[in-house]
C-alpha cells in the first residue's frame, strides 16, 4: 500500500497521510451510480411525456402544409432546421419542445413551410 501526501495549506502545516478507503470508494460509486439511473429514469420519462402531449391548441387540426421529419440517429434540432432551410426555434415552437436536445431517433417533428419570399441562406 503506498501512501499520497496532501498539500499543505501554508508553510505552518505539516503533510498529511492520506489512505484510500475502499469502502468509501465503494459506497461513492454506488451513489453516483444510482443517480445516473435516476436521471435517465427522468429523462426517459419527459421524452414519453413529451411525445404524448395533445398538440397544443394553436396547432390542431389544419397542417397549413408543414412536413413532418423523422429524426435519425445523431440528428439535432439545428442539423434538421439547417436541412430545411427554417429557424430552429420556429420548428422547436411549432412542435412544443422546450428543450432542444430532448429529441430522440423516431421522433416525428413538423417543419413549417418556408416562405418563397425568404432568402435561401
Amino acid at each position: 500500500m503506498s501512501l499520497a501526501f496532501a498539500e499543505p495549506a501554508d508553510d505552518r502545516e505539516a503533510y498529511i497521510p492520506f489512505t484510500p478507503d475502499p469502502d468509501r470508494t465503494k459506497r461513492n460509486l454506488r451513489i453516483l451510480t444510482e443517480a445516473m439511473e435516476t436521471m435517465a429514469k427522468t429523462q426517459s420519462t419527459k421524452q414519453t411525456a413529451t411525445a404524448n402531449r395533445p398538440p397544443a391548441p394553436e396547432d390542431r387540426g389544419h397542417d397549413h402544409g408543414n412536413e413532418t421529419h423523422e429524426v435519425k440517429e445523431g440528428e439535432t434540432l439545428d442539423d434538421i432546421a439547417d436541412h430545411y432551410k427554417v429557424e430552429p426555434r420556429t420548428v422547436q415552437r411549432l412542435n412544443g419542445i422546450k428543450q432542444p436536445e430532448l429529441i430522440w431517433p423516431g421522433m416525428t417533428i413538423r417543419i413549417p413551410r418556408r416562405d418563397p419570399h425568404t432568402p435561401k441562406g
